[in-house]
């Protein structure tokens, strides 16, 4: 028995002694063989396995140096689109010592590796060069690309297509996150120098929300009104088109709602063009046109005169009749309203067929009311004649320069109730006449 387990120990001895002599030659040959890259190690397609340091340097740098002068790397965002940034424009460069290094498998671990290689031969090791770039230029191109990149939001619409209306839904944006998106490429140069690097929504991009959601258009399903006026002459004024664009797809909550964006229900007609950079011109009448239009359809629907802040002209105009026309100047004058409704209102407006069309969308009425609007000049006030001799003409001569316009005074109602009077002042005539001409003779007398 004890002559079994003698011989059992001095077998495991020389076991061991035999692979110890074994692994000690093989770091023998490792060293012998200088500082050779281990076999089958390939930097990405390029064998530099059995090379010398110096060797492997030249062969590296011939391979690759074209590339990154040349290339690009490709961004993927989504899989759905492909965009390119140079390696020069991010002053990429090749680690040569440091792909080496990971030829090696690291300075302190390359003749462990080569002996394991040695006594456990293994198939290719591929790996990726070390490539050095810019971080700050890198985070200058992808701020560039970002302006095609980025997707922006958009918003929710609502219009009115043959009397009805039609909604059509919003869509979120998405913004390139600078500094995740460098990071990720920043990464993925280091694990794979050939592979694209995708972006993906949610993660490299910020979601972004639109300004106006299909939620904001909750509870308008109905147009309430309509009213038309006819554009009398354009003459190249685009102030009634500017001003028709202005107003139009307007949305107001009922008033003393607060929303997330602080609208109040609160409608302001300067406001509204100054949101569209437009400075109302004094004598550009299509503003007031417009703004006319657009509250005979309000007081068509139903809304309370009392809520409305309107100035009328001093005197009638001829796109409108008079006790529903508007003045706005830009500044001090302006028309105004507040949402009296229980729902929200959308006003729409269109220049068509030389016509300023408005209508006013809201809430389907349980009782659908048609809102009859009626003036009523209840007294004239006859114009003032103002002689003015005039040397040109002969003696007894008149010539008629201005006829002058009435005043009014006007009722406006709804459905057969008084809203309220409004007064236009009188434009006076004037007639030239010419010089020794009569008193009697200038009355006609």
């Amino acid at each position: 028995m004890i002559k079994l387990r003698t011989s059992i120990f001095v077998s495991l001895v020389m076991f061991i002694q035999s692979l110890l002599a074994v692994v000690i030659g093989f770091i023998a040959l490792s060293f012998a063989g200088g500082n050779s890259i281990p076999d089958n190690v390939y930097i990405v397609d390029l064998c530099i396995g059995g090379l010398s340091r110096e060797e492997a340097a030249e062969k590296i740098e011939g391979h690759f140096n074209d590339i990154i002068q040349n290339g690009s790397l490709t961004v993927k965002v989504d899989d759905t689109r492909e965009f390119s940034i140079r390696y020069k424009d991010i002053d990429a460069f090749l680690d040569v010592n440091g792909t080496i290094d990971k030829a090696y498998g690291g300075k302190t671990g390359r003749h462990m590796l080569k002996v394991l290689s040695m006594i456990f031969p293994q198939r290719e090791r591929i790996i990726s060069p070390v490539i050095g770039i810019n971080a700050s230029k890198l985070r200058e191109e992808l701020k560039r690309l970002s302006a095609v990149m980025d997707i922006p939001p958009e918003d929710a619409a609502i219009k009115i297509k043959d009397g009805k209306i039609e909604k059509f839904p919003h869509s979120k944006g998405f913004r390139l996150d600078i500094e995740s998106a460098a990071k990720k490429i920043e990464d993925s140069i280091k694990l794979s120098f050939y592979s694209p690097v995708e972006l993906i929504k949610g993660s490299e991009f910020q979601a972004v929300d639109p300004k106006v959601e299909l939620e904001d258009f909750e509870g308008i399903d109905e147009v309430l009104s309509e009213f038309s006026t006819e554009i009398a002459s354009r003459s190249g004024d685009d102030s009634i088109l500017l001003a028709s664009q202005a107003i139009d797809g307007i949305v107001l909550e009922p008033a003393g709602e607060k929303t997330s964006d602080e609208r109040l229900g609160q409608f302001s007609f300067n406001a509204c063009m100054m949101r569209q950079n437009r400075l109302i011109k004094e004598s550009a009448e299509g503003y007031d046109q417009v703004a006319s239009t657009l509250y005979a359809a309000l007081l068509k629907a139903g809304i309370d005169h009392r809520a409305v802040t309107r100035v009328p002209h001093k005197t009638p105009v001829k796109y409108i009749e008079p006790g529903l026309d508007v003045d706005v100047d830009g500044r001090a004058v302006d028309f105004k309203f507040i949402n009296t409704f229980n729902h929200k209102l959308a006003i729409f407006s269109e220049v068509k067929d030389n016509k300023v069309i408005v209508r006013i969308a809201g809430k389907k009425p349980d009782v659908k009311v048609d809102n009859v609007i009626k003036t009523d000049i209840i007294q004239r006030y006859m114009p003032t004649v103002v002689y003015v001799e005039d040397q040109v003409l002969e003696p007894g001569q008149t010539e008629v320069k201005s006829l002058g316009r009435q005043g009014l005074k006007v009722n406006v109602y709804r459905n057969g109730e008084l809203l309220y009077t409004d007064i236009y002042e009188a434009i006076e005539s004037v007639v030239h006449i010419g010089p020794k001409t009569g008193w009697d003779y200038k009355l006609g007398k």
